[in-house]
């Protein structure tokens, strides 16, 4: 598996977590959700597939910070 596959489906699995199962306990007490249905198949399914593809994008985007740069004498 290539590092930036790793590296954006970690973030997807963490993104998902927090933002499924975390945040709906959360938000309530800031009175930013009223949603009494916290954990519905459907919810997951949609937070499943929209954190994996903006993982993946997560990843590709961030493929070259891992190399070092080359410094300029001057």
């Amino acid at each position: 598996m290539k590092p930036w596959v790793k590296t954006g489906l970690l973030w997807a699995a963490w993104m998902f977590i927090i933002m499924t199962f975390v945040a709906p306990y959360i938000m309530p007490l800031f009175g930013l959700e009223e949603d009494t249905d916290k954990f519905s198949v459907l919810k997951m399914i949609i937070n499943l597939v929209v954190f994996t593809i903006t993982g993946l994008i997560v990843g590709y985007i961030n493929r070259n910070n891992k190399k070092p740069k080359k410094q300029i004498d001057g």
